[in-house]
């Protein structure tokens, strides 16, 4: 039985073979494997344990608009010129809740990507999908990034990851068009941005003036039908570090620090009843 890490490389798969399996009402308890650091990780495994005993768990869409509508508690607020869309609210539900101080601390923006290969909006093919876009100081350096959200966990059901990209000194223009292509290689004066794309679940949050990184992903085999079956659930809190290395398929992602993130707490989610 060969054992995977699921990460980059086998997201795709993963997503599919998850479509059916995916239960939002599982209710998992935390436990703490490792500490670097006693204070954030306790209080964190406190925070996990009361407010993110269920993480997956949402609401489906409803035809009259008011539980993914524009005053939802899963409503972020909107760049300026982006219209509400209940559909968008539902695709981001899972970067808005569950939900703490510590992640509310947080200023996401909702905002709008154009699909497509090229570099300027006349180049895609016109499709719009959300984002979510901030300015925090991601990597504790004292200056302040811009961070673009743009891939979501149960968007579709063959998303199973999320990406986010790290913007350091030109900034997108989001009173302009913006495509995926901006987003993911900057252009038009942008530098490439970095970029965070591991994990099944990518949440920054602020605790005592210092931003971390929510991280959560599962551990999978393969049996010899070819399915993937979760087997175990992580929770990570990281710290994350200026650092343009490519992802290294030979660490794994649970229990090794990867370029550009160093794992603070490590908690098992272990299923409940």
């Amino acid at each position: 039985m060969k054992t995977h890490w699921m990460g980059l490389i086998v997201c795709l798969i993963f997503g599919q073979a998850q479509a059916e399996g995916f239960n939002e009402e599982q209710a998992f308890r935390y436990e703490l494997e490792m500490s670097r650091n006693a204070a954030v990780c306790q209080h964190m495994l406190h925070v996990y344990n009361e407010k993110f005993r269920q993480p997956w768990k949402t609401e489906p869409i409803d035809l009259a608009g008011k539980t993914y509508g524009e005053h939802s508690k899963y409503a972020f607020p909107r760049l300026p010129g982006v219209e509400h869309n209940d559909r968008f609210t539902f695709d981001v539900r899972y970067s808005k809740w569950p939900t703490s101080p510590e992640f509310e601390a947080i200023e996401w923006r909702e905002g709008r990507r154009i699909t497509g290969g090229g570099p300027v909006p006349s180049s895609s093919d016109g499709r719009s999908l959300p984002i979510l876009a901030a300015e925090f100081d991601i990597d504790n350096d004292g200056h302040k990034e811009q961070v673009v959200k743009y891939a979501f966990v149960e968007m579709w059901a063959y998303t199973d990851y999320e990406r986010i990209s790290i913007f350091r000194q030109a900034r997108l223009n989001f009173l302009s068009p913006v495509t995926s292509w901006q987003i993911q290689r900057g252009g038009g004066g942008v530098p490439q941005p970095e970029g965070i794309s591991v994990w099944r679940h990518i949440r920054p949050f602020m605790l005592w003036g210092k931003v971390y990184l929510h991280l959560q992903h599962d551990v999978s085999h393969e049996v010899p039908n070819s399915a993937i079956i979760r087997e175990r659930s992580y929770t990570l809190v990281s710290e994350y570090h200026h650092d343009q290395g490519i992802f290294d398929s030979g660490l794994d992602p649970i229990t090794d620090d990867m370029p550009g993130i160093k794992q603070v707490c490590r908690f098992h989610m272990i299923p409940t009843e």
